[in-house]
Order: structure tokens, then C-alpha cells, then sequence
């Protein structure tokens, strides 16, 4: 459980949608969205993507758990734009019992 303190900290809100599959073109299909509390940050920030490359991301979105995001899944920010997710960075908290997740657009 997220302590109300670290919940206070989060105004914005985002929608994930889980990646189910790809089509013969390679067409992502998603399932339905979630709604996840959280912390939006719109600064550049040098990153490595999952293959490696240094990308510049514009947007860090700090959630105060972890539902098993991928750089497959599909995120809507609180402006209807869905940047493509480069990285994310999952991190134990102190009490090892929830997650923070950090997803880099």
C-alpha cells in the first residue's frame, strides 16, 4: 500500500493500455485502459532505450505502483496525446512490499 503522503504527490492521472498482440503488419493491438495515478514531469532527459539507443525523453511519468508496464504498452497522457513509451525503470520502495514505476516517453 502507497503511504497518502506519496499519493498527495501524484495530481495527474494516465491511462496504460496492456500490449495483447501484433498483426501480420505488425499493428499493435492493446487491451482496455487503466486508469493509474501519478506524477507527470515534462523536462528532456538523455535516456538508454530497452535496445540500447541514447534518446532524448520530453515526459517522466512517475507511478506509485507497479503494474507490469513494457515499452509495448500504450500510454494517454492527460492531454489525449500517446507518446511512444522509450524505457521503463521499475524501483522496490522501502519496504520492499510496492513498486514505483518510471516511464519514459
Amino acid at each position: 500500500m502507497i503511504a497518502p503522503e506519496l499519493q498527495a504527490l501524484c495530481p495527474n492521472s494516465v491511462t496504460i493500455q496492456p500490449f495483447l498482440s501484433a498483426d501480420s503488419y505488425s499493428k499493435p493491438t492493446h487491451g482496455s485502459g487503466t486508469a493509474y495515478p501519478c506524477l507527470l514531469v515534462r523536462q528532456p532527459k538523455m535516456i538508454r532505450t530497452a535496445t540500447g539507443q541514447e534518446k532524448v525523453s520530453t515526459t517522466q511519468i512517475y507511478l506509485t505502483s507497479a503494474p507490469g508496464i513494457t515499452v509495448k504498452d500504450k500510454v494517454t497522457l492527460p492531454d489525449g496525446t500517446t507518446p511512444v513509451i522509450m524505457h521503463v525503470d521499475t524501483y522496490p520502495s522501502d519496504t520492499q512490499t510496492s513498486y514505483f514505476e518510471v516511464i519514459y516517453t
